[in-house]
């Protein structure tokens, strides 16, 4: 279905066909036509499946064109995140350059935002982690117009974190939003129920299975050989991936992983929390551009944010939690574009058995003369077809006892007698078929 199907304002139609979105994503279709109407909305679907403007389009299609001053906020866990989701907001606001964006990370954003909000004359959209927006509504200084009518939650189970949840209950009671429209691709069921009670939101959309990305092809790669930081030289020398983004889990990990593809002329940006904004925005936009093939990133970075064309995702380590790694893994195979996702394994693990419960992973082995994929074995099939229960059913036919408990006991008797015969059946049938197969 096509986002013309609905009574949205030609400008911002346009506006979203000359920026690439036409047909809408399944929950894009499932949540237009609510969050249009007003309604408060709960919505869980996959990393990739288009979130992000399920929720700018009716922002921006239900702004009040009389008021200028905050209408609406945009609340998400991370710099990283408020930068991406400012960027959207602005690309379609050149087509229409009917609103204005406020984008807040940093000290600096704050008071240049005083000044943009005490001026303003159009409808304001802010975007903020939790703590700057607190930071600014309670800002002594707050001069300026402020009916907030949408409040958005995105990665919504990242801001129900402690070091999160305090700041969002602040602006939700300061704020009073007559909506709040939640998103998150990984949130608990017993959360989805809490958080709705919370805020009193009355409709629950749940679409698409995050552990089942169709378009994300999951490997494994043994290397238990081989040190890390070499294995993924060789892989990236062999593969040559068109855009791969390597995650690990610590901060640390992952600079000496930049320092040592650096020694070996390999290219790279790094991503990680102890990044100032300014590097942070500088090395996203660089991203934008498509300017770097290989981005080294920390877990904060798989959180929603949306690079362009990513080929690959390469996972050093498992994160603890492993929701973690759908987060990562969601890098790749967004908009409908095919994507792989690998693990480095040097160990077997509890979690990597969790992880193989959940989605079926091909596996390799990384040998100096190349990656080898290892074929799994089939397991003959166990063969209790309808000839044993014929057989069975013979058998007990043929007893003729006078007591119940002797009869009982040659019933017994007769189904081990059948189901061993028919076990000698089905392992003379596998011998032959395999000498007949290796002829």
């Amino acid at each position: 279905m096509n986002f013309s199907s609905y009574h949205i304002q030609p400008s911002l139609l346009s506006a979203l066909e000359k920026e690439g979105y036409i047909e809408m994503t399944p929950i894009q279709e499932k949540s237009l036509p609510l969050a249009l109407k007003g309604v408060s909305l709960l919505c869980k679907s996959a990393t990739g499946s288009g979130k992000t403007h399920a929720f700018l389009i009716p922002l921006i299609e239900t702004l009040d064109q009389n008021y200028s001053g905050i209408q609406k906020v945009i609340l998400v866990p991370t710099a990283e995140l408020v930068y991406q989701c400012a960027n959207f907001l602005k690309n379609l606001k050149k087509h229409l350059d009917t609103f204005q964006v406020i984008a807040l990370t940093t000290a600096e954003d704050r008071n240049f935002s005083l000044k943009n909000l005490k001026n303003a004359k159009e409808p304001t959209i802010v975007v903020s982690t939790p703590g700057r927006a607190k930071d600014l509504f309670l800002s002594e200084k707050r001069d300026f117009s402020m009916q907030v009518s949408t409040l958005v939650l995105d990665e919504a189970d990242m801001l129900l974190e402690s070091s999160y949840f305090e700041d969002v209950q602040v602006i939700y009671t300061l704020l009073h939003p007559r909506q709040v429209l939640v998103y998150t691709a990984t949130m608990k069921e017993h959360e989805i129920n809490r958080f709705a009670k919370y805020l009193k939101i009355p409709k629950i959309i749940e679409c698409d299975d995050p552990f089942n990305t169709k378009n994300v092809v999951h490997q494994w790669i043994d290397i238990r050989h081989l040190d890390k930081k070499e294995a993924l030289y060789r892989y990236l020398m062999e593969v040559k991936p068109y855009f791969a983004v390597v995650f690990m889990s610590s901060k640390k990990e992952i600079e000496k992983l930049d320092d040592f593809l650096n020694e070996k002329g390999v290219s790279t940006l790094l991503l990680s929390g102890n990044l100032d904004t300014r590097k942070r925005n500088a090395i996203l936009k660089k991203l934008s551009y498509g300017e770097h093939p290989l981005l080294l990133a920390s877990d904060v970075a798989s959180r929603g944010i949306d690079f362009q064309d990513v080929s690959h995702v390469l996972s050093l380590d498992l994160p603890k939690d492993l929701d973690y790694y759908f987060h990562r893994a969601g890098r790749t195979g967004r908009n409908s574009k095919k994507g792989i996702s690998v693990i480095f394994k040097d160990k077997d693990s509890i979690e990597m058995e969790k992880l193989q419960k959940k989605i079926h992973f091909q596996t390799f082995i990384l040998k100096e003369d190349g990656l080898k994929e290892i074929k799994e074995r089939k397991k003959p099939t166990k063969k209790r077809n309808e000839n044993l229960q014929k057989e069975i059913h013979h058998q007990i036919r043929k007893i003729k006892s006078k007591t119940k408990t002797a009869q009982k006991k040659r019933i017994r008797v007769a189904i081990i007698k059948a189901e061993k015969a028919h076990k000698k059946k089905i392992i003379r049938e596998n011998l032959k078929a395999k000498r007949n197969s290796s002829r």
